[in-house]
């Protein structure tokens, strides 16, 4: 993925998150607290994923589209 094009995707999913965590009316601050973490450590992860098949990209391909193919799982239930 072109680097902006990557900057791009992880700053929608960044803003889509942040969006998505919100505590909502009448959730429990602990259910809340624990569903902002899920979430916001799957952004992480994902960014890592993207990371490291950037960094295999040069080495083994195949690692790399593993890593890419994760990343991509992780953003389709960030965007849903």
């Amino acid at each position: 993925i072109p680097k902006a094009s990557r900057d791009l995707l992880l700053d929608f999913l960044r803003a889509n998150t942040e969006a998505k965590v919100q505590q909502r009316d009448d959730e429990p601050d602990a259910a809340f607290r624990i569903r902002r973490a899920a979430e916001m450590s799957n952004l992480e992860n994902m960014e890592i994923f993207l990371q490291q098949a950037e960094d295999a990209r040069r080495v083994d391909l195949v690692r790399a589209e593993n890593l890419a193919e994760r990343a991509e799982v992780l953003s389709r239930g960030l965007v849903r």
